[in-house]
């Protein structure tokens, strides 16, 4: 499963020098949100000249605070190496932090850690239990991840997998209605259906996703749920080069 890009979030504001004061006197009191904004500025530039290093020193300073928003961003600037040298321990370390305080995508990406063995060491059940406790609060990537990893256990439980994959598609994730299009396809955890996959990949290529748009091509190339013939199969194809650019 892909790791998720996490950026860091930048507020604007019309006068960032006067923004930097009033943070600044805020800080000095130990506002914890006006710390993580301090370092905020420093990261993205706004009012003071960029110093990662410094925006760091301020963020920490606010996630030793227990300021959720301030250990996410701590997590970024070791993941991006912004103001410190990479460091995938750190980024588990304060994702697990976050999320131990209840934050949906700290949870989400401290399961990713988990899947993918970054920061720690890899460990599907792990994974499986983050992604479903941020899954039961309503995110959808997480409920895309959990699918995924129904998938890939062993053995498989495709009905899980279905479940968790259409709850996150008929939330708009276009990635789960690709996976899902795909079991239907497959007959896996739900009755074969060519009709219903080349729905399911219709609707995930209508949000622009390639490989959706080449099971499409497929399918009209086989005329397994549409109507067959290589004209249609060529314009899919092409629409997914295209996207690609």
């Amino acid at each position: 499963m892909p790791r998720p890009r996490v950026r860091l979030r930048q507020r604007r504001t019309r006068r960032p020098a006067e923004a930097v004061r009033w943070y600044r006197g805020a800080a000095d009191l130990g506002n914890s949100n006006a710390i993580n904004n301090l370092g905020m500025c420093y990261c993205c530039g706004q009012g003071v000249a960029q110093d990662y290093s410094r925006g760091l020193h301020w963020y920490q300073q606010a996630a030793d605070l227990d300021n959720v928003e301030a250990m996410a961003n701590v997590a970024v600037c070791y993941e991006n190496g912004l103001g410190v040298a990479p460091d995938a321990v750190q980024v588990a370390y304060w994702h697990r932090r976050a999320a131990d305080l209840g934050n949906a995508t700290a949870m989400r990406c401290l399961g990713t850690c988990y899947a993918l063995g970054k920061g720690v060491a890899q460990d599907p059940v792990q994974a499986h239990a983050w992604f479903h406790r941020v899954a039961d609060l309503g995110d959808v990537t997480a409920m895309c991840n959990l699918g995924t990893g129904y998938c890939h256990i062993a053995p498989p439980d495709y009905d899980q997998a279905a479940h968790w994959f259409r709850r996150a598609a008929d939330l708009g994730n276009a990635t789960a209605m690709l996976n899902l299009g795909s079991l239907y396809h497959q007959g896996s955890g739900v009755s074969q259906n060519f009709t219903r996959a080349v729905r399911w990949f219709r609707r995930a290529a209508d949000l622009g996703q390639e490989a959706a748009m080449i099971k499409l091509a497929e399918c009209h190339e086989r005329g397994e749920g549409a109507r067959q013939g290589s004209v249609q199969a060529a314009q899919w194809r092409a629409r997914a080069v295209s996207a690609q650019r």
